[in-house]
């Protein structure tokens, strides 16, 4: 299994929910201690999920204005686009 910081950082609720249950499935008195710690976090993290969900949209959106205007930009100006 892996719950690794960047695999931790793309979960969704689901996500979140499956690594949970893993550890809950697993036993013994380590999995009961992860599972007990992902419990006292969980809801700290499903109130980041949709926050986490917005920035990443709105980053993709001006991502995509900047990369569309310097499209135009080149379109317009040929000659500029040889570097």
């Amino acid at each position: 299994m892996d719950i690794s910081p960047e695999t931790l950082a793309t979960l969704t609720r689901e996500g979140f929910r499956g690594v949970v249950e893993s550890f809950k499935d697993l036993g013994g008195t380590h999995a009961q201690e992860a599972t007990a710690a992902l419990l006292e976090v969980s809801g700290a993290f499903a109130s980041i999920v949709p926050v986490s969900k917005s920035a990443a949209d709105s980053a993709k959106g001006m991502a995509d204005a900047i990369a569309d205007g310097i499209k135009r930009y080149f379109s317009k100006n040929p000659a500029q686009a040889r570097v």
